[in-house]
């Protein structure tokens, strides 16, 4: 049975990862944050934005990435988005010392960009010689937090981050089924952070809050140094057509990072699941299904959710009052269980789906049945 507590890295899959930890951190430790430290041989040091998240609205943009040129220099800044693709390009000639450069958080057509984590890359040009700075592949997907708290009384679930990084918390039991994912995998700054869990399960059925066996688990790995998070866009996000989402599944990092940093942002998120009771009533004061019988429970991935789940492959996993009922490893979209609810007591029950892919992004959905044989 799926365990969606269980450390990401402990697969058969990610054993390679985990041996080249240690290596990746020793690397860090000695390289990552000395950069530029040998100043004579650098055309650019100190590279660095003057602030972690951009907002918009009010004085928050623009944001202004500041450096030193050795020399006078031909200097050119590219943005890119979670997609890889390059949104805008600034180019400038500056003299020696120290610099900076602003972005209005607007694309190559003037039009607001995204939320979002955007990398940012420095080439220059100074006498005859060019080089570029890009620090994404060194710093980002470091682990930076995994650990297992209890949710106080209010929900209220507290966090340090020590340094930027993309955070997930789930909440649920810890040998059973997940309840709700509070963030999957936001952007966060450094810091202390809080986020409030409402208590319930993802469709808002039954109420979990003083059940004292609920954890929430978080998980956070490092973004990139050289990227900003914006927020507070008027720009939604596109939606992106399916082969470009295939082609953008993949991101390629160094053996060691966590293993959901290797993918890409657009796939990398908790699957959007609905169940459907045919020919059940609905009751609206019980808020529940009155089901008899055997009765069909339809599973349903999102159109865009089921494409990316028949890619990677996923299983299903029924609990019924919290317990493990039912178990398909090799499922598809749309699914169609047959529950035989002369089975159950008479009275109500919560039905909780469980649907995980393989790379362990887990969807929730959960249905009140009121059962009368």
């Amino acid at each position: 049975m799926f365990n969606v507590f269980k450390d990401t890295r402990a697969s058969a899959r990610m054993v390679a990862m985990v041996l080249a930890t240690v290596a990746i951190a020793a690397f860090s430790a000695t390289h990552l944050g000395t950069v530029f430290a040998n100043a004579d041989a650098e055309l650019l040091t100190n590279l660095s934005p003057n602030r972690k998240v951009a907002r918009w609205g009010k004085d928050e943009v623009p944001l202004k990435i500041g450096f030193k040129l050795k020399d006078r220099s031909e200097v050119a800044i590219r943005f890119r988005n979670e997609t890889a693709r390059n949104v805008r390009e600034i180019k400038k000639t500056l003299n020696a010392g120290w610099q900076t450069i602003s972005w209005d958080l607007h694309d190559r057509d003037g039009k607001p960009v995204p939320d979002g984590v955007y990398e940012f890359a420095v080439t220059v040009k100074s006498n005859g010689i060019e080089k570029t700075y890009d620090q994404a592949i060194q710093t980002t997907g470091i682990p930076l937090l995994s650990k297992i708290v209890k949710p106080d009384s209010d929900g209220k679930i507290e966090y340090d981050l020590p340094k930027p990084g993309r955070v997930q918390i789930r909440v649920g039991f810890p040998e059973g089924m997940l309840l709700q994912t509070l963030l999957d995998w936001e952007p966060q700054p450094a810091g202390r952070h809080k986020v409030i869990w409402n208590g319930y399960d993802a469709s808002g059925v039954e109420k979990y809050r003083l059940d004292p066996n609920v954890v929430a688990g978080i998980e956070a790995f490092s973004i990139a140094r050289n990227s900003v998070i914006v927020r507070g866009s008027p720009t939604p996000h596109p939606r992106l057509d399916y082969k470009t989402l295939v082609k953008l599944y993949r991101r390629m990092l160094p053996a060691g990072r966590h293993p959901h940093a290797y993918h890409g942002r657009s796939f990398c998120r908790e699957p959007k699941v609905k169940l459907i009771l045919p020919g059940a009533a609905y009751d609206k004061k019980k808020k529940g299904y009155r089901v008899s019988g055997v009765q069909n429970i339809r599973i349903e991935a999102e159109r865009y959710e089921a494409f990316k789940l028949h890619h990677v492959h996923f299983e299903i996993m029924i609990y019924m009052d919290k317990t493990f009922f039912f178990e398909d490893e090799d499922s598809f979209s749309p699914y169609n269980y047959r529950l035989d609810s002369r089975k159950l007591k008479n009275g109500e029950h919560v039905l909780t789906i469980n649907i995980a892919d393989y790379d362990r992004h887990v969807g929730v959905a959960a249905a009140r049945l009121i059962v009368q044989n």
